[in-house]
């Protein structure tokens, strides 16, 4: 993904799936600078909309509450019935499907 952001920095869904990964990984700084990226370069779409999700987790995890909260609110604009354990079941397995879902959770998501 990093290289395929060195050759298309407009790429905005490979700078999604690279902050998925480093999210994944528990690199949330880097999760962070490489989702909001990926909003700016393309800021509609579903996969965008997953991308407010990692955002959300990802400020959460790094403890900054009011940014995850602003990210929520944005998911749940669009998905106000938005169940982070349904999330989380359809992303990963084992321990990335926790993670997520802690994430989630600490972000304020039901």
């Amino acid at each position: 993904m990093e290289r395929a952001l060195r050759l298309d920095g407009a790429n905005g869904f490979a700078a999604f799936q690279l902050g998925e990964t480093y999210y994944y990984l528990g690199r949330h700084a880097e999760a962070v600078t490489s989702l909001e990226r990926a909003l700016a370069l393309t800021p509609g779409g579903h996969a965008m909309l997953m991308a407010h999700l990692f955002l959300a987790a990802a400020y959460a995890k790094l403890g900054r509450h009011e940014d995850a909260e602003s990210e929520r609110a944005v998911v749940e604009q669009f998905w106000p019935l938005v169940d982070s354990r349904v999330v989380a079941v359809q992303i990963g397995t084992g321990m990335m499907q926790e993670h997520l879902l802690d994430g989630l959770k600490k972000a304020g998501f039901r």
